[in-house]
């Protein structure tokens, strides 16, 4: 059972968390690129993300929200934002979420620190959602936009088995793993 309560406490308090990961990513010397995105474009999209926190966990909203970050993966990758970056910052709103609610929530029986446990597993399941979309998004970006128009048919990568007369093709686990 996952508190409503906390996920009043995450939601009416997603500014002060959004604002503390801006800081965290601007004091971080090594993200070069998101640095260079406007302090409002990136607190949108993060407050985004904590405010409504209730409406994305809900399961019928799966669709949607692999859409929307699929939209904005495709938005920093136009952006010229490295993929690691994009999920360095979620692991970073995912742990101050996860602080923040440590911080400010009571614990002070087993029902409540249950409650925190299971947010904090559903906050997990939630953020895991977002990092695999991303990749998606830019991966098929990348794909369809480095992909050349093919003049003649290429090999494709693999090992070509003879046998009984006919040819088969067998893949490589490159290919599997894609």
């Amino acid at each position: 059972m996952l508190s409503g309560k906390l996920l009043r406490l995450i939601e009416t308090h997603s500014e002060q968390i959004t604002d503390s990961v801006l800081r965290l990513i601007r004091a971080d010397s090594e993200i070069t690129h998101l640095n260079s995105l406007a302090d409002a474009e990136l607190f949108e999209t993060w407050n985004h993300r904590l405010s409504h926190l209730e409406r994305w966990l809900v399961p019928a909203q799966r669709g949607a929200l692999a859409l929307d970050e699929e939209n904005v993966a495709k938005t920093r990758f136009a952006d010229g934002i490295p993929l690691h970056e994009m999920v360095y910052a979620f692991h970073l709103l995912r742990n101050q979420t996860i602080s923040y609610v440590r911080n400010l929530a009571p614990d002070d029986n087993y029902i409540e620190l249950y409650a925190e446990g299971e947010l904090e597993r559903w906050l997990a399941n939630f953020f895991d959602f977002l990092v695999y979309h991303t990749p998606c998004a830019v991966t098929n970006k990348r794909l369809r936009s480095a992909r050349p128009t093919p003049r003649f048919a290429r090999p494709r990568p693999g090992k070509v088995k003879q046998g009984n007369g006919r040819q088969t093709y067998r893949p490589s686990i490159s290919l599997l793993l894609c």
